[in-house]
């Protein structure tokens, strides 16, 4: 099975503790040409909005290439 990165950061987002592990592989996978509308509705489909939100916005310091948008959609959700 292939994993697409939008798969693979979604993941790294439901994780349970955001290490500098998995900090330094998220902000490798969102400078890796993210489409970041099928990220958001992947999060919605599955139903983890709001977790992403909580990790992202943990890092978001971090991750200047995560568009706005992406923030204030998950905020919502």
């Amino acid at each position: 099975m292939s994993w697409i990165e939008e798969d693979r950061l979604l993941l790294y987002c439901c994780r349970k503790e955001i290490d500098d592990e998995i900090k330094d592989r998220i902000i490798e996978a969102e400078r890796n040409n993210i489409d970041w509308d099928c990220f958001l509705k992947k999060a919605r489909e599955n139903g983890i909005s709001a977790v992403v939100y909580f990790k992202l916005n943990q890092i978001k310091k971090d991750c200047p290439n995560i568009p706005s948008f992406i923030f204030k959609e998950l905020k919502k959700d």
